[in-house]
């Protein structure tokens, strides 16, 4: 009897990457389940080799499906094709060409399916445990209180599961705004606005927004990203390496109403305001990253950020994660309560002090030397030069 789940993996022209994945996923746990795997390559002029490894690879675990495209269909169609397969298969973990599983992300997987499934705020399931915050730029860790996941309402490109039902959420969303690109114009961060229209990501990012559903994603990672050079990256990049769990457990998860640790497309904590002594603690903006534009609405906001406005209390930059200040009550003076009904202009504080705050924060034991010595050497100037060069090319 087939699993309920099916493996898809999706590949281009990155044959070492293929191997790679397929050799992890081979090396899993799938106790006496017969697990259907799915290789997508999409089509290319140079990847023979990749659908050469596809063909030739042994799966002892079930049925092998290698579906090669007929013609380029670029990255986002090729996912939105493979999420369509939840049509043909139903529940999907679908796996990009440059990640890496553990030994237990099926079971995971398997244990996370059967207690979100029929939770219509749940718009699908990560493998990946998300610890970089790409709108700022900066390391990102969730609250911690007891359970084995979170939420964002980010989705996960690094290893996720879709149900049947969630696909088609999103696909009817998807047909019904895929040519309204104003839509991008407002609710999403700056970075994900500047995303390229072919990001499956960048819709489905807005969906989520707009109709208020979350990811859940495990506290310990069962995949992990090796950033290999393709569509996102001119060069190797470990920014997404993460630690995997490749021990088996039984996991602990809760529903959004049982957490504090529920995090915005900003991977700012919207459970926040339940720990401020305000007027109307529902009145404010939470911005501890500083990566919000616009102040819109409301009156409170509580950011790093340096602003004209009249301080109301402050919090260390100690504890961690960072809102563990404010939970906790640590007085400080790198976080702000400001109340913008009350102009106030700044003198001795300083946005380049906060910088400095932040780089010992998230990244201890980076002093100022150190960070010179990373920024001015002849290696940075090369690397500097050839990113200008691949810019150059794809302009033309």
């Amino acid at each position: 009897m087939y699993s309920e789940i099916t493996i898809v993996v999706v590949a281009f022209n990155r044959p070492k990457s293929l191997l790679r994945i397929l050799s992890s996923i081979c090396n899993a746990n799938y106790g006496k389940d017969s697990v259907r795997l799915v290789i997508s390559i999409d089509k290319a002029s140079n990847n023979n080799d990749v659908i050469d490894i596809a063909n030739e690879f042994k799966w002892d675990f079930g049925e092998k499906i290698v579906n090669v495209q007929e013609t380029n269909l670029g990255l986002k169609k090729h996912i939105i094709q493979c999420g369509d397969l939840t049509e043909k298969y139903g529940n999907i973990i679908l796996l990009e060409d440059d990640l890496f599983v553990s030994k237990e992300f099926y079971n995971y997987a398997k244990d996370a399916l059967n207690y979100y499934s029929e939770n219509n705020e749940i718009a699908g399931i990560s493998l990946y445990s998300h610890r970089f915050n790409e709108t700022a730029g900066l390391p990102f860790q969730p609250i911690s209180d007891g359970y084995d996941n979170f939420f964002m309402q980010l989705p996960s490109s690094w290893g996720q599961l879709w149900t049947e039902k969630q696909w088609k959420q999103f696909k009817e969303w998807y047909i019904r705004n895929s040519e309204n690109n104003t839509r991008f114009n407002s609710n999403l961060p700056n970075n994900i606005k500047n995303w390229p229209d072919s990001s499956w990501k960048k819709y489905f990012t807005l969906y989520m927004i707009e109709e208020n559903k979350f990811f859940v994603y495990p506290f310990t990672s069962y995949t992990t990203n090796f950033g290999d050079i393709g569509k996102h990256y001119w060069k190797t990049n470990t920014t997404l390496q993460v630690p995997i769990n490749n021990v088996g457990k039984k996991h602990c998860f809760s529903n959004l109403e049982e957490t504090d640790s529920i995090y915005d497309a900003y991977c700012e904590n919207i459970n926040l305001y339940k720990y401020l002594i305000l007027e109307s603690p529902d009145d404010i903006l939470v911005d501890l990253y500083g990566g919000k534009k616009e102040y819109k609405n409301k009156r409170y906001i509580i950011t790093t950020k340096i602003l004209n406005y009249k301080i109301i209390k402050s919090y260390s930059m100690s504890l961690k994660p960072l809102e563990e200040n404010i939970i906790r009550d640590i007085s400080g003076d790198q976080v702000y309560i400001y109340d913008t009904f009350e102009k106030e202009i700044k003198g001795g504080l300083k946005d380049n002090e906060n910088l400095h705050h932040q780089l010992e924060y998230y990244y201890p034991g980076m002093d100022i030397r150190k960070a010179f010595k990373l920024l001015f050497n002849l290696y940075t100037v090369k690397l500097i030069w050839k990113a200008i060069k691949v810019k150059i090319l794809k302009a033309r």
